[in-house]
């Protein structure tokens, strides 16, 4: 098995090299560095209702890369969205509802918002209640955020849905209203590893295994590959040409640490030895053998 040499990127060294502004820099950066990936989750704390049932449609996030003024045009719903009604008692106790995720320029997040459908709803003594949220259906829950995303990282943001707090009384009539009650919080996770496969004119599968178990794997057109959200420690990095190629696959030793990315040597695959190749290398040989014989 080959040993690369890593070379550690830390997230601060990724700060000061986004600042150079050399051409020659700009033309060697990778566009997979400058982006990073958001998986957003819903969790709640324990609350004295039977079920407090969420509907929840779409999720948007609102991020302002680096050179941009955050605009409403700026708003954008996550790439992997799961719309269902969540009962949140049963986000408790480490349980947590994965809503979606998303990939986009790094830069700072600003705000998320929950769209909400109509079907929000509270049971109490095993009685069920309509919940009514003025304006949670249009222009949906907003919560703010204010956090930075370092490229080339993986990030999770966490919504922490207090159902106890949330759920209002409307006086004496018996009728319920939903004053939401979120705390966002958001972590990277896991560190990354990018690098390059050559020849880049060719397609190939890139994939980080801990033993025989994929945990994380890309295609890869243009020879860059950039993997993230990856628990630190040691792994393996395969790159796996497809069918009919005429290169043999690699494997390579790599470490993942938390929040940084590992960027691996070029790594270079080489063709695989063909019958003709081995036909004129037996060739080459018998000649030498009968000139040798004809010397003596």
């Amino acid at each position: 098995m080959k040993k690369h040499i890593i070379r550690v990127v830390s997230i601060f060294g990724l700060a000061a090299l986004a600042a150079c502004t050399s051409s020659k820099k700009e033309e060697n950066a990778s566009p997979l560095n400058d982006k990073v990936r958001l998986n957003v989750i819903l969790v709640d704390a324990p609350a004295n209702y039977d079920e407090v049932n969420i509907d929840i449609q779409d999720v948007m996030v609102d991020y302002t890369t680096y050179s941009e003024t955050s605009t409403e045009e700026n708003w954008v719903s996550l790439d992997q969205m799961n719309p269902n009604i969540y009962n949140l008692l049963e986000l408790t106790a480490g349980a947590e509802a994965m809503l979606g995720d998303i990939e986009f320029p790094a830069g700072h997040l600003n705000n998320v918002r929950l769209i909400l459908g109509d079907s929000n709803t509270v049971i109490i003594d095993n009685k069920k209640h309509h919940l009514t949220t003025p304006s949670g259906q249009t222009s949906g829950l907003k919560v703010k955020v204010d956090a930075e995303m370092n490229p080339g990282l993986a990030y999770t943001l966490t919504l922490d849905f207090d159902a106890n707090r949330s759920i209002v009384e409307a006086g004496n009539s018996g009728k319920y209203n939903l004053k939401p009650v979120i705390r966002a919080s958001m972590d990277a996770y896991g560190g990354s590893v990018t690098g390059i496969v050559n020849p880049v004119e060719e397609s190939f599968r890139v994939e980080v295994l801990a033993g025989e178990t994929v945990v994380a794997g890309t295609e890869t057109n243009d020879g860059q590959f950039l993997l993230k959200g990856i628990e630190a420690g040691a792994y393996s990095l395969a790159v796996v040409p497809f069918e009919g190629s005429i290169y043999v696959a690699d494997t390579t030793d790599i470490i993942i640490v938390d929040q940084e990315i590992n960027t691996l040597e070029p790594i270079t695959l080489i063709e695989m030895e063909t019958e003709e190749t081995s036909d004129d290398t037996t060739t080459e040989e018998g000649d030498n053998t009968d000139t040798e014989e004809s010397s003596n």
